[in-house]
């Protein structure tokens, strides 16, 4: 044999999707962003918080928010575009509002999976852009969507549990935006 072989093979498990946990922590609330590390797993106690940063907990309903992460080849070599779209089935008008009072912030976003898998999405320097759209049809339909580019992958975390993410945490996150 002239070469080594790689294999790459996941374990086979239950593999449901959507995303259960989506926390908006606003860029300059993020003091900062730890490298990942090798395997793109963020270090404990990786991401500080600003104290008195206001973090936004989205609470999508059962399967409905989605995530997808797709490479690019440009210029200066690959990128990765991360998109989050959570939809809201409801003619909420405080989500018009809080979106119009943060149009022009950037995110670091902490999302986490039906599997448990906790994501990190942003950087102090380079947050997720927020968009948002309605629709009034059969039925009043909102979306919000923040898309990030980065160098590299979405780091993964060991938990979006609060407590373990932010031991030492000295902000509030009780705000959300509960429909």
């Amino acid at each position: 044999m002239l070469g080594q072989l790689h294999t790459l093979a996941p374990t086979s498990r239950p593999n449901p999707g959507f995303l259960t946990h989506v926390y908006l922590i606003p860029a300059d609330g993020v003091a900062y962003v730890l490298p990942p590390t090798a395997g793109l797993v963020l270090p404990e106690r990786g991401v500080g918080i600003v104290p008195g940063a206001l973090i936004t907990q989205l609470k999508p309903r059962a399967l409905t928010a989605t995530l997808t992460e797709g490479q690019q080849q440009g210029a200066d070599g690959p990128s990765y575009l991360v998109e989050i779209t959570v939809p809201f089935a409801s003619d909420y008008l405080p989500l018009a509002a809080w979106v119009q009072q943060h149009a022009r912030r950037r995110f670091v976003v902490v999302l986490r999976d039906t599997l448990g898998n906790a994501y990190l999405v942003g950087t102090r320097e380079n947050g997720a852009r927020l968009a948002w759209g309605r629709q009034i049809q059969s039925r009043h339909a909102q979306s919000l969507v923040l898309r990030a580019v980065s160098l590299h992958p979405m780091a993964t975390l060991a938990s979006v549990d609060p407590e373990v993410l932010f031991p030492n945490r000295d902000w509030d996150y009780s705000f959300d935006l509960s429909f």
